[in-house]
């Protein structure tokens, strides 16, 4: 659905990993419990039938082509032919990717539309079709599960094991009715992801503007019920495949639980939960635990390994970086997985007869819990690789290099070391693609906090085992015997030095378990999450500096605030850059101060070197059309973000019938016996004081609030240093006021705070702005920068973004404000010029509102 389009941010990624670590830990704990012994499981899948194998593999094959005809009738029913090729493989990369990404199923149809933009198909038309895809996912699920509960019903039969998925259907049954509701009257729904992300909005418009063709609809729908049927029918396969006597019934009760957990699975496409409860299903049908679990897992290999797999070899034909940046994720991925079934599977006798002649037994130990550990760290680190996180490629280099130990020295077991040893080789040969930093981990006081609790943690292990009666844990422990058990039990590896004889004993074990587990996590969450605070020391000089440079070389109206004491500054021997830092993304104001382009296009590379080795990613903000291609090179990407009103004073004149309300309004200001008054620098500690009446009247205003960055504030130091123009009443009361700042360009003139009293009178503005340009003629300057107003001038959007941004404009009562400005504004005929945001990706720029928010702060 379109609302999982908008990407999760913050403190959300950490739950995810969490749940999805619970999951996987799960699974383990089922294997324990139910007493599976994978030794039966390995056998098991021994006897296979190589013929049911080959009948699995080839209706995999029909379900990707299904898949991706299911895309190509999806963008039929909005009017859009996209060809088959083409959506299957748009399906299998976005199946691959889904793996890392929150709530995958979903997130993932917001992925991989440029190859589909480079054949002349609308970014919104892709949207609208994957909406559709996503939609009727969901519909065919409902429509081939119902029947199933409703049987159920009927003979009684519906036990605890089905009574999960069924309520959670009729859940989502209930949601999209309401959904689809509310989102046709423009409801709830409809302005919720309008406010979350206005971006969605040009899709909703689209979605309820355009008639769907019914035909294709329900084709559509047809496509997506047969899938569900491949799905099912990938189960009653691999019953066949070991042996079991299949029934249709429990086939399709098999695949709704697995689908269920599938759509509402926070990380990881359900992995572990998914595992568990398909036999969990199995095993109420009477099959046995071990034949249970080898059954879902021929099914898995069927439904989700080679749908991997195979979109893995989709990334071939596109570009290399892509390739590169996914295969070592999705093979570190696997080192994972591979590494947590190795330990919990039995070793080959030969080879641990080798071992014990080579090896002493604690070596064999520590080795199964080095392996053990490290590929649950695995499928974290794939996370943090994926976001490009240097320190996470540090950490899984070194767990990589100890998972290829620790695999000969647990077993011999080559093979899985094989397979470690290509994804080190994979990390070395993508290393410079892992630039994003991390918070320093000794100066994090997180890790005191920690060290505190997990020596706590290990007292109560140790005193726990120590000391625990023996009746509660069957064992009396002296002190060595206490610590090795304490020592398996609070890595999570092994408990089986324990032997809980009552509750009391059990729960001791599980709430070491809960500790030591919860530690783990937050431990790898704090160690790899990037840094959003960075140590850039800044010394007072540097503004003389700056400020010189701009005097000297400065061309711009915003070169004043590139100088402001809200800047850090990023000098070399041509010139600087002034710029401020918003978690890890460094916003930098225009362009460089400099003497020629050639050494402005110089110090952005220079600039762009420091902020890679720094770990930040970098905007340029409000940078003039001209400049463009400058960041080309920089492989940089430029979107429109408003116009900047340039005033020619020699064609400006206040007569004319366009003028008339201007001119009535000036001519009743000056009838109640208001002045106009100028202030030239060094303004008196009175008048500053009148000012900040005036300013603290207009701040506490609903909406208004001092933001910096391409403007100013009211500070009194630099107001004292600015010529003032005033609008005085009779009693010589300010009521309006402006601040003349420098302008850089030649014969341009310029101004920062514009401020007016509540009780000031309509139109006053216009009596200060028309004074103001006629102190600027009698200056010698001929223009005047009335500012720029974001999202204005887009009357012919080229493109998703720009279609989004009129959108914005047009519907939202938000963006008001905006409109205002350029109404005003033009009123005086200004000439307009565009301004445009530099930026690296689509990921980084859906994060510009909430930085530049973060930077605007004083």
């Amino acid at each position: 659905m379109v609302w999982f389009y908008k990407r999760s941010k913050g403190n959300k990624s950490f739950w995810q990993i969490t749940l999805a670590v619970l999951m996987l830990l799960m699974t383990i704990f089922f294997v324990k419990n139910e007493q599976l012994e994978l030794a039966q499981i390995t056998d098991t899948l021994k006897q296979i039938d190589s013929f049911y194998v080959l009948l699995g593999i080839l209706v995999t094959g029909i379900y990707i082509f299904f898949q991706g005809l299911l895309y190509v009738y999806s963008f039929k029913t909005v009017g859009i032919h996209v060809k088959t090729a083409d959506a299957i493989q748009l399906f299998l990369k976005r199946n691959l990717i889904s793996i890392f990404l929150p709530a995958g199923g979903f997130s993932s149809l917001a992925f991989f539309n440029k190859s589909l933009t480079k054949k002349g198909i609308e970014t919104t038309d892709i949207y609208y079709g994957s909406t559709i895809y996503g939609f009727v996912s969901l519909l065919s699920v409902i429509i081939v599960a119902i029947p199933v509960f409703v049987i159920l019903l009927m003979k009684s039969r519906l036990t605890t094991t089905e009574l999960f998925p069924f309520l959670a259907l009729l859940v989502l049954i209930l949601f999209v009715i309401f959904f689809v509701w509310s989102f046709f009257k423009q409801k709830y729904f409809y302005h919720l992801i309008i406010r979350l992300n206005p971006k969605i909005s040009l899709v909703l418009d689209k979605i309820s503007s355009t008639q769907v063709q019914k035909v294709h609809f329900i084709e559509t729908l047809l496509i997506s019920v047969f899938i569900e049927l491949t799905g099912i029918s990938h189960v009653y396969i691999s019953m066949l495949a070991l042996g079991f006597s299949p029934t249709i019934l429990l086939s399709f009760i098999a695949y709704i639980v697995m689908v269920m957990l599938l759509i509402v699975s926070p990380f990881l496409r359900g992995m572990g939960a998914i595992e568990v409860s398909m036999t969990y299903v199995f095993v109420k049908s009477g099959i046995p635990a071990a034949q249970a679990a080898a059954i879902t897992l021929v099914f898995r290999f069927f439904e989700f390994w080679t749908p991997l797999v195979t979109g893995l070899g989709a990334f071939f034909f596109t570009r290399k970086n892509i390739l590169l940046r996914v295969l070592p994720v999705f093979i570190i991925f696997i080192s994972g997985l591979i590494n947590i079934f190795s330990v919990i599977t039995p070793a080959l006798p030969g080879r641990i007869e080798i071992l014990e002649k080579l090896l002493p037994e604690i070596a064999v130990l520590v080795s199964n819990f080095t392996v053990f550990f490290t590929g649950l760290l695995f499928l974290i680190l794939a996370y943090y690789l994926l976001k490009g996180v240097r320190r996470a490629w540090r950490i899984t280099v070194i767990l990589l290099f100890l998972s290829t130990i620790g695999h000969l020295v647990k077993g011999i077991d080559y093979e899985e070391a094989s397979v470690s040893l290509v994804a080190l080789m994979s990390l070395f040969y993508t290393r410079r693609l892992y630039h994003v930093k991390s918070s320093p981990l000794l100066r994090a006081n997180f890790w005191k906090v920690w060290v505190v609790s997990f020596s706590a943690l290990a007292v109560y292990a140790v005193g726990g085992t120590y000391f625990i009666e023996k009746s509660h844990m069957g064992l009396d422990y002296n002190l060595i015997e206490s610590l090795k058990a304490s020592f398996q039990l609070v890595f999570l590896f092994d408990a089986s030095q324990y032997l809980p004889q009552t509750l009391f004993g059990h729960y001791y074990i599980l709430s070491v378990h809960i500790m030591s587990g919860g530690l783990l996590i937050s431990a790898i969450f704090l160690a790899l999450r990037p840094i959003f605070d960075f140590d850039v020391q800044r010394d007072e000089s540097e503004f003389s500096r700056a400020k010189l440079l701009v005097q000297n070389f400065g061309k711009s109206a915003l070169d004043y605030f590139k100088y402001y004491p809200d800047k850090l500054f990023w000098f070399n021997e041509q010139g600087f850059v002034a710029y401020k830092i918003h978690h890890h993304f460094a916003v930098v104001l225009e362009l460089p101060v400099c003497e020629t382009d050639e050494a402005a296009q110089n110090l952005l590379q220079a600039f762009e070197n420091y902020a890679n080795d720094a770990g930040m990613r970098t905007f340029y903000y409000r940078v003039p059309e001209y400049s463009i291609p400058w960041f080309s090179h920089l492989n940089k990407k430029a979107i429109f973000i408003g116009q900047e009103a340039i005033l020619d004073l020699s064609k400006f004149s206040l007569s004319g019938s366009k003028m008339h309300p201007i001119r009535n309004a000036i001519n009743k200001a000056k009838n109640l016996g208001f002045t106009f008054h100028i202030y030239l620098p060094p303004a008196k500690d009175g008048l500053l004081q009148k000012l900040k009446q005036v300013s603290d009247d207009w701040l506490s205003k609903p909406g208004k609030s001092e933001t910096v960055f391409s403007q100013g504030m009211f500070l009194p130091e630099e107001m004292k240093k600015s010529t003032i123009l005033t609008i005085e009443n009779p009693e010589e009361k300010v009521v309006a006021f402006l601040n003349i700042i420098p302008d850089y360009v030649l014969n341009e003139g310029t101004y920062d705070l514009v401020r007016i009293t509540e009780d000031a009178p309509t139109g006053i503005i216009y009596f200060l702005f028309i004074e103001m340009f006629e102190y600027f003629r009698k200056a010698g300057i001929s223009k005047v920068n009335l500012g720029m107003v974001a999202f204005a001038g887009i009357t012919d959007p080229k493109n998703i973004t720009e279609r989004s941004m009129k959108f914005a404009l047009d519907n939202l009562k938000a963006l008001n404000h905006f409109k205002g400005q350029f109404s005003f504004k033009d009123k005086f005929n200004p000439d307009w010029v565009k301004k445009f945001l530099i930026y690296d990706s689509e990921y980084d720029l859906i994060n510009f509102p909430a930085v530049l928010k973060g930077v605007s702060r004083p």
